[in-house]
């Protein structure tokens, strides 16, 4: 996605929540209003811990994954969505997965519904919600139309050291993290903030960033760090001749 579009998704969002400009934002108060999603934390969260809870709410999902500890996790059916969280985890890193499935739900989920609706209407849903297999016909025009149909697919293929090992799966998540930081920390807002004219050093200023942006925004400090050292080397970056000439 370009930055555009992750500012336009976000600021979508935020749109539909009557929530105040105070941060760290609280996330869970503002997907009751702005998603139709139930957060659910569990301790101890792994992929079958889903699976059974799932199952014990008569949601049954085929689960062909080895187990393994999970953060977070995301599962969307007919329209609605379940965000489970690790209950064993700090709320600030609660907060930060929070905005992670959040923004797996809006990409991954409903922005694809929502395109496949606008070109076929109301009679694609028992395809999107995996009822019936497209037809020829639809399969070819969401083709044309560059729109995907079918079920929700999983974002879960790790190797057997939890490592990402699909340029899909790795985009998609590199998608997610860029959207959960613009939901939580605006980019804009986070350099409107930032004040490092007294900074000697680069260093300095990665310093400063990270520091706002774990103690005003909430980020865990590791997502604070590696976020400020994009910010810093934007907001330091020198200006081009082009742009001293304007």
């Amino acid at each position: 996605m370009t930055e555009y579009e992750v500012v336009r998704l976000a600021r979508r969002y935020w749109a539909k929540v009557p929530a105040s400009n105070d941060y760290p934002r609280n996330l869970e108060l503002s997907v009751c209003w702005g998603l139709p999603i139930t957060v659910v934390t569990l301790p101890e969260l792994s992929i079958f811990v889903v699976h059974r809870w799932l199952a014990e709410q008569g949601v049954l999902r085929d689960v062909s994954h080895t187990d393994r500890p999970l953060r977070a996790c995301l599962a969307a059916i007919r329209g609605v969505g379940f965000v489970f969280l690790n209950g064993t985890d700090s709320d600030v890193e609660r907060r930060f997965s929070l905005a992670h499935e959040i923004a797996h739900f809006i990409i991954d989920y409903e922005r694809p519904r929502s395109d496949a609706m606008a070109v076929f209407g109301e009679g694609i849903l028992p395809v999107l919600n995996g009822d019936r297999p497209p037809t020829v016909d639809e399969r070819l025009g969401g083709a044309l139309r560059g729109v995907r149909l079918g079920n929700f697919d999983h974002l879960l293929d790790r190797d057997a050291d939890g490592a990402v090992g699909s340029l899909r799966v790795l985009q998609a998540e590199d998608d997610a993290d860029r959207l959960a930081l613009e939901l939580l920390a605006p980019r804009a807002e986070v350099l409107s903030r930032m004040k490092h004219e007294g900074c000697s050093s680069h260093q300095e200023v990665l310093q400063q960033f990270a520091n706002l942006l774990s103690g005003d925004f909430g980020l865990p400090r590791a997502v604070a760090v590696q976020y400020a050292r994009l910010l810093s080397a934007s907001a330091t970056k020198k200006k081009t001749f082009r742009e001293w000439i304007g």
